[in-house]
């Protein structure tokens, strides 16, 4: 790609860590949902054994019903605006060939920036 300002340097590489990074960030997101609008804390556990389609019992049309609505609750919380839910999960990247300037005058005017 062309651009009026090439690089003189080797591209900036970006990494994922993901022994670092939330192992089930879809459940801890439903959850953090159910524990915003129930009476206590709903459990990561509890998402993801609902989401286990192999603990189905025949017939079981509730617990059919009940992941279907923690599905649609998943896109109806970000249409809705209520992204904290999201930001119970954390992912931590290494950013390779970036100087340090670039890291400061970027991420450090960021208002969700975490050194």
């Amino acid at each position: 790609m062309e651009t009026a300002y090439p690089f003189r340097s080797e591209p900036p590489r970006v990494r994922l860590l993901t022994s670092e990074s939330a192992s089930h960030p879809f459940a801890l997101t439903i959850a953090a949902a159910w524990s915003c609008y129930g009476p206590r804390p709903a459990k990561v556990e509890s998402v993801l054994d609902l989401l286990d389609e192999s603990r189905d019992e025949p017939g079981d049309e509730t617990r059919l019903a009940r992941r279907r609505r923690a599905h649609r609750l998943y896109a109806d919380l970000f249409e809705a605006g209520h992204h904290t839910t999201f930001q119970h999960a954390n992912f931590v990247f290494v950013l390779d060939g970036v100087s340090r300037l670039a890291i400061w005058s970027f991420f450090h005017h960021h208002p969700f920036y975490n050194s």
